[in-house]
């Protein structure tokens, strides 16, 4: 192993190469995981969709950080040569293409979910990865063979470098909190306002809103700010002469100065409408990593031509990460500057980038505030997404009313009926989502719960066929098209559809929990069992199964087991409603009215939509002899469903017959 490496060390090849190679091992990484991650569909348009950036930046940059922070950590254990330490890397960094080909085998090729940490308050967690009986939420078996991986092959290089065990066991451990916390400074830097006590925009509008509208965009930044510190200390230390050199203000201060003027304009312009912005930490990140980004510029032809490749690298991802309009704004001004030399033009045009932080695609449009109108619209916009972000459902109509006065768009109209059936008000959130001039997925995802939530199946089927026909994510809607036959008891629709589906890669733990479903809703349990057990083979976190197999225990009243595999599926979708109105239901069979009402609430809090959580919620008011209540949510289970039957049964009960 000590040759090996020794070997590696002393290959000669461009660095250009090197980085080129680091890449390649990235991109087909990503490429494998976004081809099977359970919530992704692998496909993309540059420069425009949550998938390119996923692909290209956020998880491209992710890699690229830790490569640094390992090189850093590297040179401090053992004083190599910086060089030579990157060409091991190098190599080492192959090791990443395992672990998405390891999680494909494992889940059967059903994919799995990536989520981030939920921050820095998890370090307490930390024992969780390693003991191996548990299922760590937010990584995959693929994903805790990697970070393995990582941790036993810089402990080894640092073996062989050092000969001491103390060393060694160090680095292991740096290198997992070094990952630890790119997975959780994320949430981290969301939760900042919190941490100050600000309550007014919680963590998934930071991260997920803010000044851009895809969330890829927004964790790039981050770990372009992450990427930028080890960065700078190894410059520091390879050569100090060209760290001083690229500080150097002569060569920029106007380009910085201009440039600060445009963010200027642009939160003059963005906070009349968006206050929030303030408060944003991601805001003020965005801005000193552009900042960067206007200082480096400026030094490429001052420093050493060595470090001209990672430079670029650098400032194409801010260039391509800050969106398609800083990118081509930023090209000119280089152009202007360097090619043309037209100073004042690049000087105009820099002002105009940091106005495009704020105004993306609209920033020529908004720029000069003749059109005052389409500026609103901008602004009213944004601070509409990151309400509607945030869950604050009446702010978020509130703003949407602005923007259909001022433009009657489908988006908008979209958007606003989404904030309706959100609010509980199913019939206008329909109304609002049919009148958009054409269906997306969005709308047929929300169309055909809303139907469902009424009970009317033959719309919700509709809804469905329409999106598989215009080829918007057909798999998915084939499977929602399947376990509507399999609610319905349509078994030979059910088969056609599922036919359908296998031909888009229908995963198998899927195929039997809907032929599972099937049987549920006929009431053969024994089957339904079968087939719960099945997929619960192929994916054990399949969440339908497992609530499943608990709904037939319910049926054999084992209410204790039921309970169990219930509780089991919140762990892996914690926000599930019909997974607590089912969790209620036990609760209310058991007499325990407190813990089954808080149950409920929190189903229908997290979709006011659905009939069962108010239904089952008069069913505890009425047990407990608040009359007035009950009523009042019977009534509320009609609004939705006029046709439910026990809401009507309960009425006439109490005596209530209109």
């Amino acid at each position: 192993m000590k040759n090996f490496i020794k070997r590696i060390e002393n290959e000669k090849y461009p660095m250009l190469l090197g980085w080129l190679g680091l890449f390649s091992v990235i991109f087909i990484r990503n490429i494998l995981e976004s081809s099977f991650e359970g919530t992704q569909t692998f496909g993309f348009s540059p420069l425009s969709s949550r998938s390119f950036y996923m692909v290209f930046v956020h998880f491209a940059l992710f890699y690229f950080s830790l490569f640094l922070w390992f090189m850093l950590i590297f040179y401090l254990f053992t004083k190599e040569k910086i060089e030579k330490i990157f060409r091991v890397l190098i190599y080492g960094m192959w090791f990443i293409v395992i672990p998405p080909i390891v999680d494909i085998l494992i889940s059967k090729g059903s994919g799995y979910k990536l989520t981030y940490l939920k921050g820095i308050e998890q370090f307490f967690e930390i024992h969780r990865f390693f003991d191996i009986t548990k299922d760590l939420l937010e990584s995959s078996w693929g994903q805790r063979l990697e970070i393995s991986l990582a941790m036993l092959g810089g402990a080894v290089y640092i073996l062989i470098k050092t000969k001491s065990i103390l060393k060694t066991l160090l680095v292991a451990l740096i290198i997992y909190l070094v990952i630890f916390f790119h997975g959780a400074l994320p949430n981290t830097i969301s939760k900042i306002p919190s941490y100050l006590g600000y309550k007014e925009i919680s963590a998934s509008a930071i991260i997920t809103g803010n000044i851009f509208f895809i969330d890829s965009q927004n964790y790039a930044a981050i770990f372009l700010a992450l990427s930028l510190i080890p960065s700078l200390i190894i410059l520091n230390i390879v050569s100090p002469m060209n760290f001083k050199k690229l500080f150097t203000l002569k060569p920029s201060i106007i380009f910085l100065v201009f440039f600060l003027i445009g963010v200027s304009y642009g939160i003059w312009q963005l906070s009349k409408y968006y206050p929030s912005l303030f408060c944003n930490p991601l805001t003020y990140l965005v801005i000193v990593i552009t900042l960067f980004t206007f200082q480096f510029a400026a030094q490429l032809f001052f420093i050493d031509k060595s470090l001209t490749i990672p430079l670029l690298f650098f400032i194409g991802f801010t260039a391509i990460a800050l969106g398609p309009t800083f990118t081509v704004i930023f090209v000119l001004i280089l152009i202007s500057r360097y090619l043309i030399n037209t100073k004042i033009l690049s000087y105009g045009l820099t002002i105009l980038a940091g106005f495009s932080l704020f105004f993306q695609d609209q920033t020529f449009f908004c720029f000069l505030p003749l059109n005052q109108k389409l500026i609103e619209e901008w602004g009213t916009k944004v601070q509409a997404w990151n309400f509607f972000l945030d869950k604050k459902y009446n702010q978020a109509l509130s703003q949407y009313q602005k923007i259909l006065e001022i433009n009657p768009n489908s988006e908008a109209k979209k958007l606003f009926g989404l904030c309706y059936l959100h609010l509980g008000a199913p019939d206008s959130g329909i109304s609002y989502l049919r009148a958009t001039s054409k269906i997306d997925y969005e709308i047929a995802l929300s169309l055909g719960d809303a139907y469902i939530n009424k009970r009317d199946f033959a719309n919700a089927e509709l809804v469905y066929y329409q999106a598989i026909n215009k080829d918007i994510e057909p798999l998915e809607f084939l499977i929602k098209t399947a376990e509507l036959n399999a609610r319905t008891g349509q078994k030979a629709k059910l088969d056609r559809v599922l036919a359908e589906a296998k031909k888009f890669g229908l995963a198998k733990f899927k195929y039997y929990q809907i032929i599972g479903d099937f049987y549920l809703f006929q009431k053969d349990y024994p089957n339904a069992r079968f087939n719960y057990e099945k997929s619960l083979y192929y994916n054990p976190r399949s969440i339908t199964a497992r609530a499943g197999l608990a709904t037939i225990l319910y049926y054999e009243r084992d209410y204790h087991g039921a309970e169990t595999e219930f509780r089991k599926a919140l762990q892996f979708e914690p926000r599930n409603d019909a997974l607590y109105n089912n969790l209620g239901a036990i609760y209310l069979i058991r007499k325990d009215y407190q813990k089954a009402k808080a149950t409920f609430e929190k189903s229908i809090k997290l979709n006011p939509s659905q009939i069962e959580g108010y239904y089952n919620l008069g069913l505890i008011y009425e047990a407990t002899g608040e009359i007035a209540e009950a009523i009042k949510m019977y009534k509320k289970t009609l609004t939705i469903h006029p046709g439910f039957a026990p809401a009507q049964s309960a009425l006439k009960r109490i005596g209530i017959n209109d």
